[in-house]
């Protein structure tokens, strides 16, 4: 079976949902690809620079045990092109950096940091199995390093591809107008949020029968009312 990539998307000054690169030149961010470009061409290239790596795509493999996400909404896919590493954080918390953005282009990995990145998300997994679990594991290693826990919640896996993939699109998640109109455009489900999709995935019967339930309310109340009347 193949995994199902989550790659999230952010909103800046009324812009469309879009991922974003950083010029460290200008110390700024410009867009990079829209979410409705990334629909319509079925294509995501690497965005993130970091001074000491080459330019990698970072997305995530959602799960009961890794249930976060970096941002809120974006795009489910899966893709027949290999990961190029991935580990069980954001790997900017293996830095001395201080945003866990793209804005710590200059930071410099700790001393260890190897420990926690793998070459495929199975020997990930043997070792980390959940987000609980490495967390502490971080917590311990930057406490070595005289660093502070990251004051954000990780409890996503970042998987980075370093060339530009082809994916097929499974699903949206978000709330917004926008992810709403693409998910109808595209014919694809949009779920409110992770935690749905998560239980649509390994609670199919659960997920089906609410939503029978939520979309059969307002007909259940229009039938009161109408009862309601006839008395």
């Amino acid at each position: 079976m193949k995994a199902v990539y989550f790659k999230s998307f952010g909103k800046r000054n009324g812009l469309p949902l879009e991922i974003s690169t950083f010029d460290p030149s200008k110390s700024n961010l410009s867009t990079f690809q829209t979410l409705k470009e990334i629909l319509e061409q079925k294509v995501i290239r690497p965005n993130t620079r970091h001074h000491i790596l080459p330019n990698r795509l970072s997305v995530s493999i959602p799960s009961p045990d890794f249930p976060g996400a970096y941002r809120h909404e974006g795009v489910l896919f899966t893709t027949d092109n290999p990961l190029t590493y991935c580990v069980p954080f954001d790997l900017m918390a293996l830095t001395n950096g201080r945003t866990y953005t793209s804005q710590d282009y200059g930071s410099d990995f700790l001393p260890g940091y190897e420990d926690f990145v793998f070459q495929d998300f199975k020997s990930m997994i043997d070792s980390f199995p959940n987000s609980k679990f490495a967390l502490e594991a971080l917590r311990k290693f930057r406490e070595s390093h005289g660093l502070t826990n990251p004051n954000k919640n990780m409890d996503y896996n970042e998987v980075c591809f370093e060339n530009d993939i082809t994916i097929k699109p499974l699903g949206l998640i978000g709330t917004s107008n926008e992810i709403k109109t693409l998910g109808w455009d595209h014919k694809i489900k949009a779920y409110d949020s992770m935690d749905q999709y998560l239980m649509a995935k390994n609670q199919p019967v659960k997920y089906c029968l609410q939503e029978l339930f939520y979309k059969a309310l307002p007909y259940m109340f229009d039938g009161c009312q109408g009862l309601a009347q006839e008395r």
